[in-house]
């Protein structure tokens, strides 16, 4: 009789748990997965080109990439703290907790009548393998992803009737992404722009609706085109070929959640609500602006993360799915998955691995030199924490969301602890770029060949931008004119078979990075070129 009475007092507590006290956990999580990174980590490739322009134009060099809103923010936080790279890596995530915070108060101004919907839009953009991804990366996206909610924030908040704060609030989204991503972040207009698909409103009202949206738009140019360079050229990136792919990666684990699959089998074409029309506009302008930037990585696909949640809130508030015990084991079987991989990569030898993968692909290729550096920490976190989430039954909707939104966050975890254990060397440039600096300082001219991402001018704080060599041809002829110069390549294979010494050689992630003197480049013939030994 006890057990059943207080069964039937959690039932009668359950209805008036407010949302936040579920959905606030995603806060301090944000924290422990930022935080995590920024002290496991170093600077990784996709913050390389943010960290090499925030450097050349701290020091002036002449020919350093227009400033951006990104920039200028790491240059304040360096002119009030100094020149430091914990200020470089943290300030772009500090907008991913700004959309984790706004994402809240625009799904209650899309559908005040359902309170749920904040608290589930909450946890699934926090749980989404795209935002954990990218949540603790110096990335400008970051910028894109709050201005991506901002505006759609602003264009519920002029539909709800208040004009002048939402169209005030879209100007401020536009500039934000004009600031961020040049002229494709006015794209970011797309449910003002598109309204009439989703307003419904008469003709007749449409004439003020426009004139604020005009308005926004003219004065995010007006303040952000004199100093931003509005045709900036995109970061080079994976071919839009690859977007369902890096679209069913990045929107793991909601892919695989049976209760969202569910709920929109069933609500999809029921939703007739203004609301989910306004964020359908919103995911059309984002994939525009995917399509404009050219490729399809998790930087880009970030700023489609936004309507999709809210969307996907709404859709499952209101089919309020019956809870399912082990509802997480099907979005779990990826980590488990990833978690024996690791486990077997300690067992097998890594040659062979390396062996079945050259006859695969083709002798020229190698699996990344970190590919044998796993430990077995990893392995046993993603089999123990996965098995553990997976079998977890809980009945509130908002506590079964926040269960498979840890799945990311296990994920996350786990790459942190590998870092700390094993990885890091491998990806820690440091002691390359500080080589390179000091040949700077002796006064060597010093070169790369082949694509550079600029990783090591701000890890050595470089005083010159290092030349860009497009082959060896080029290289030949560099180092006939600057027998003193020093050229860096990217190798792999076996360091036993490198047909001379070099003046430094370390990892740099998935391969070898050489420092070459150029005589060294001359007597070989441009055999120390070569990108496989």
């Amino acid at each position: 009789m006890r057990s059943g009475g207080l069964s039937a007092r959690a039932r009668a507590l359950a209805p008036v748990i407010p949302a936040w006290s579920l959905s606030a956990w995603t806060y301090p999580l944000w924290l422990a997965v930022v935080a995590g990174g920024l002290l496991a980590r170093p600077p990784l490739e996709p913050e390389a080109a943010l960290l090499s322009a925030a450097w050349w134009q701290w020091v002036g060099v002449a020919d350093a990439p227009g400033p951006t809103l990104p920039v200028l923010l790491i240059h304040l936080g360096w002119w009030a703290f100094g020149v430091s790279e914990w200020w470089a890596r943290l300030a772009m995530p500090l907008f991913g907790l700004g959309a984790l915070l706004m994402i809240g108060p625009t799904a209650r101004a899309l559908w005040p009548g359902h309170k749920r919907v904040s608290g589930l839009a909450t946890i699934l953009l926090f749980g989404c393998g795209a935002f954990i991804a990218n949540a603790g990366l110096a990335v400008g996206s970051l910028v894109t992803l709050f201005a991506a909610v901002l505006a759609i924030h602003a264009t519920a908040l002029a539909y709800r009737g208040r004009r002048y704060a939402g169209f005030g609030l879209l100007g401020v989204a536009l500039g934000l992404g004009i600031a961020t991503t040049g002229l494709s972040g006015l794209l970011l207009a797309a449910p003002a722009a598109l309204a009439p698909l989703w307003h419904g409103d008469r003709p007749a009202r449409r004439t003020p609706w426009y004139a604020g949206t005009a308005l926004a738009l003219a004065a995010a140019l007006a303040v952000t085109a004199p100093w931003v360079d509005l045709a900036a050229p995109g970061q080079p990136g994976r071919p839009l070929v690859w977007m369902p792919i890096v679209l069913i990666i990045l929107l793991y684990p909601w892919i695989l959640w049976p209760a969202l699959r569910r709920s929109v089998a069933r609500r999809l074409r029921r939703l007739d609500e203004p609301g989910p029309r306004l964020c359908g506009a919103a995911a059309l302008g984002a994939v525009a602006m995917i399509v404009a930037g050219g490729h399809a990585d998790g930087e880009a696909v970030l700023v489609l993360v936004p309507p999709l949640a809210l969307v996907a809130a709404r859709l499952i508030a209101a089919q309020d799915p019956k809870p399912r015990d082990f509802h997480a084991t099907l979005p779990g079987v990826p980590a488990l998955f990833l978690g024996l991989v690791l486990f077997l990569l300690n067992i097998i030898p890594v040659a062979h691995v390396d062996a079945l993968w050259q006859r695969l692909a083709g002798g020229d290729s190698a699996l990344p030199i970190w590919f044998g550096g796993s430990s077995l920490f990893g392995g046993f976190a993603l089999l123990g924490g996965g098995f553990v989430l997976a079998q977890l039954a809980p009945r509130d909707l908002l506590a079964r969301a926040l269960q498979v939104a840890l799945l990311p966050v296990l994920l996350a975890a786990t790459l942190n602890l590998e870092f700390v254990v094993s990885l890091r060397r491998f990806f820690d440039v440091e002691p390359l770029a500080l080589r390179i600096q000091a040949a700077q300082a002796e006064g060597r001219a010093v070169a790369v060949l082949g694509e550079y991402g600029g990783e090591f001018d701000f890890a050595g704080r470089l005083r010159e931008r290092p030349t860009i060599l497009a082959d060896a041809t080029a290289a030949l002829a560099w180092s006939g004119e600057r027998r003193d110069g020093v050229i860096v390549t990217r190798l792999q294979g076996s360091l036993l078979h490198l047909p001379a010494r070099p003046l430094h050689i370390g990892p740099a992630g998935d391969d070898w990075a050489a420092l070459w003197s150029a005589s060294t480049v001359l007597e070989t013939g441009g055999a120390v070129l070569r990108r496989r030994f």
